[in-house]
């Protein structure tokens, strides 16, 4: 009878247990899964100068510069810099990011790269005559430090007397295979602006110069 009695105990208690652990496993659902979703980064141009100034402190950001700046030229708006350009020193002016602005961002391969670059006429009133150029590269640097270009173009634009006073070059550009699943750690873009114009040349921001950068998180 006692023995009896034992085993009536000992399927009570694997009973009481089993219902515990099934409780327990209902109480504690396994976390979810976080999936990527799809976003866009915006980084301005920024001169970084005060107003009317040409020192500049060029710098890649999610925040438009409000200091009044813009990129400056050749005085007269002539194309001395295409003179620069074609004797090998061309005047090439570099944007990066910097950490915690944007920065680090895990890259989106399957979606393009796009931008504008403005210029201006020297004058600020018409859009000058002939055809602005710029050359475009775009280097990008990951949390593993592996360095990648990610596109060089060249931007073409004619000029009209008649047009405005800033030009907008926009451009586009696939991203590097070699970057799928990487994390940027910085971007930058360097422009050069020459060409065969007249009254024209000078940077242009106000927003106009700008890179998106595809992303997921």
């Amino acid at each position: 009878m006692a023995r009896k009695v034992r085993t009536t105990l000992l399927v009570a208690a694997l009973v009481v247990g089993t219902g515990a652990s099934a409780a327990n496993a209902a109480t504690h659902k396994p976390a979810k899964k976080h999936v990527l979703k799809p976003i866009s980064m915006k980084f301005y141009m920024n001169g970084n100068a005060a107003d009317g100034s040409c020192t500049e402190d060029p710098a890649l950001s999610t925040k438009l510069d409000g200091g009044g700046s813009e990129g400056c030229g050749i005085i007269g708006g002539v194309p001395l810099e295409e003179v620069f350009y074609q004797a090998g020193s061309p005047d090439t002016t570099t944007y990066s990011t910097k950490k915690g602005d944007g920065m680090p961002l895990l890259v989106d391969v399957k979606r393009k790269i796009t931008g504008q670059v403005g210029t201006e006429s020297w004058t600020g009133v018409v859009g000058g005559a002939g055809t602005v150029t710029v050359e475009l590269e775009v280097d990008a640097i990951t949390t593993s430090g592996q360095s990648v270009v990610i596109s060089t173009q060249t931007l073409t634009k004619t000029l009209s007397p008649n047009g405005g006073a800033v030009t907008n070059l926009p451009w586009s550009a696939s991203i590097p295979g070699s970057l799928a699943g990487k994390t940027l750690l910085s971007l930058s873009v360097s422009t050069t602006i020459h060409g065969t114009y007249i009254d024209q040349g000078a940077k242009h921001y106000d927003g106009d110069s700008y890179v998106v950068v595809p992303g997921l998180k």
